[in-house]
């Protein structure tokens, strides 16, 4: 059972071990992310999803086992205001899924930001921002868009480079459709195409409903930004410190303690020279209530300060007050009759891909021995039973206090204490164990053998499992937080083909989205689509990022009639 959690033992040990050492002893090298973002669409309605697809790019120091894997996805006002956020994969440096807007915000100029950990280093400034404009036909309230800058960020259209102009041809086989017709869209890629534009992405939307820009950077305060975040290599992570309430100084080598509250998962690690702790977690969907907790010090109080996830410098990106183009009118006013068209019938899109979640047994797997209390005739105390009734588990004292020791078979089991757990959260404290009332609890588990788990081994493990899952009424450790924490957002794609049945309007304003279109050299691509019903003049825009990281458009259009 150990030796399947000793090689990501050894991986954290590595990463763990290596951060103070890197941070401190060798110059330290700031991130050099850089992430490309592309939407399907830049003008939208309240309650409708953003598609959008991210490419990553890194400087060539970095080895590719050591670049970001999560990217962080935020909706936000111009002045910093976070309206919705997600994480989500990168998946060979391009990640793409989609951000839904609620259904309450106000009409006004938004932006998608994107970034990963690592760019925090450097500061929003270093993120990748794109503008976008949201209606919400049902509220009369309008986002001012006014920040008070002088400075305004050049949004015309970035005209394609002569060198790249012919790279690809897109053409439609006809320029005009009736409604439910088929589409033949054909794009050919011109030989010798640079390495970086074999991967884009094409979307088909309504005329009015996208606008080119060039990137953004926004006005924040001045602040010196230190070395602190890691490229998440593996997955989400949650990082802190740990320090003593009573003298103000970190808590090096002190074991903290995460357990994923109804998840029968758990993670150890002990902190770092500087108090830092940096959990690894696992690849779920969602939000999971979590309790971090520190280990007992004689003579501290530890206090635990979590990273936020998400990024909280405050920031102001000057722009322009909101305004539509007498197209964009158009457009947004078909946009929203669609939108609400699509909400009656519940027609979406999109459709949402697998993702690694967490098994239902338990992180220690199969329990060498369960010791069920309804079995047996009730005693008046826990103690009773591991004194009473053959087990592999007995209590010892030590300088007057309990605690629990398995047979010494092996020489780690008399090294390591066990991890002691009730309804999967580490208890220090044996004395709060033995005062639980037999009655409030359902079962024991018991693992008989040495167990790492993070960078922190144990000499076995005492589960203890309550009937009601209130942790049989203890009280936890006071070192400890609770956190409603976010793991990754569903990962989601655009039908590569979408039929209606003739009964169901097709009122999709997003007609199609591929965000992973890979065209080699000389090849060509020939993409079927079927016209939707709302009449009217739709863009074929395909997208591609450039040498020195620009987003490039090539487009054609026909019409609906």
């Amino acid at each position: 059972m150990t030796e399947k959690y000793i090689s990501s033992f050894c991986i954290l040990l590595l990463l763990i071990s290596g951060i103070p050492g890197k941070a401190q002893d060798s110059p330290v090298i700031y991130s050099e992310e850089q992430l490309s973002l592309i939407t399907d669409r830049t003008l939208f309605v309240a309650g409708e999803k953003i598609l959008f697809s991210a490419f990553l790019f890194y400087n060539q120091r970095q080895k590719p086992d050591e670049v970001s894997r999560i990217l962080y996805c935020e909706l936000i006002t111009a002045d910093g205001r976070r309206i919705v956020a997600g994480k989500y994969r990168l998946d060979n440096n391009t990640g793409s899924a989609g951000v839904a807007i609620p259904t309450d915000v106000i009409t006004g100029i938004y932006y998608l930001r994107a970034y990963t950990k690592y760019m925090r280093n450097n500061g929003p400034a270093s993120y990748t921002y794109v503008q976008l404009k949201i209606i919400n036909p049902v509220k009369p309230e309008l986002l001012n868009g006014k920040t008070g800058y002088e400075s305004v960020p050049d949004t015309s259209v970035k005209p394609i480079p002569d060198e790249l102009s012919d790279f690809f041809h897109v053409s439609t086989n006809k320029k005009q459709y009736s409604t439910r017709e088929k589409v033949n869209i054909q794009i050919t890629a011109k030989s010798n195409l640079p390495g970086r534009l074999e991967h884009l992405a094409l979307s088909v939307v309504p005329e009015g409903s996208f606008q080119e820009q060039r990137w953004l950077k926004p006005l924040t305060k001045q602040v010196e930004y230190t070395f602190q975040y890691y490229p998440e290599t593996r997955g989400v992570s949650l990082s802190g410190r740990l320090s003593d309430k009573l003298t103000d100084k970190s808590l090096p080598s002190t074991r903290v303690n995460l357990s994923m509250i109804g998840e029968k998962d758990f993670i150890a690690v002990l902190t770092d020279s500087a108090g830092g702790f940096y959990f690894s977690l696992p690849g779920i969907t969602g939000n999971r209530d979590l309790f971090l907790c520190a280990e007992n010090k004689p003579d501290a109080k530890p206090v635990l300060f979590v990273d936020n996830d998400f990024c909280p410098v405050e920031i102001k990106i000057s722009g322009p007050a909101f305004s539509l183009s007498e197209t964009e009118n158009s457009a947004a006013i078909n946009l929203a009759i669609n939108a609400q068209v699509s909400s009656l019938y519940m027609t979406d899109s999109t459709r949402l891909l697998n993702s690694e979640e967490v098994p239902e047994k338990p992180f220690y797997g199969k329990p060498s021995e369960v010791l069920l209390i309804d079995k047996y005739v009730q005693l008046p105390t826990l103690e009773e039973y591991f004194s009473e009734l053959p087990g592999i588990v007995k209590i010892r004292k030590r300088e007057g206090k309990p605690f629990f020791k398995f047979p010494e078979e092996q020489s780690e089991m008399s090294i390591y204490d066990p991890l002691i757990m009730i309804d999967w959260v580490a208890v220090d404290d044996m004395e709060k164990i033995l005062a639980i009332p037999p009655q409030s609890i359902l079962r024991i588990e018991l693992v008989n053998a040495p167990f790492v788990k993070g960078n922190v081994t144990y000499g076995g493990i005492v589960s203890i499992i309550s009937r009601r899952g209130d942790f049989a009424g203890i009280d936890l450790p006071t070192s400890g937080v609770f956190l409603n924490y976010n793991f990754l957002c569903p990962t989601s794609s655009f039908a590569i083909t979408q039929e209606y049945a003739t009964r169901i309007p097709d009122a999709r304003n997003t007609v199609y989205w591929n965000p992973d279109l890979v065209l080699k050299d000389g090849s060509s691509d020939n993409i079927l689509i079927t016209t939707p019903d709302t009449p009217g003049k739709y863009e074929v825009v395909l997208r591609g990022i450039s040498e020195n990281e620009d987003v490039i458009s090539w487009k054609t259009t026909f019409e609906v009639k």
